[in-house]
């Protein structure tokens, strides 16, 4: 069964596409792989880091993202 999105959806899509170029380049590939579902031990391995500081690096992506909003 396949679900077609609504007009509102698209448009809410749409916004967030411009509040994730409210963050750096790094930090939007971090976002988006979450979003996608790519687990943490894969993200970790392309950053070069830890899963834990990744998930960190991602919870203050989306702190700029909701402070930016907030303002």
């Amino acid at each position: 069964m396949r679900v077609w999105p609504s007009a509102a959806a698209i448009t809410r899509l749409e916004q967030a596409f411009g509040w994730v170029l409210w963050i750096e380049e790094p930090d939007r590939k971090l976002v988006w792989s979450r979003a996608a579902r790519v687990p943490w031990k894969v993200i970790a391995g392309e950053m070069g880091c830890d899963r834990t500081t990744a998930w960190r690096r991602w919870q203050l992506a989306l702190t700029k993202i909701a402070a930016r909003l907030n303002a």
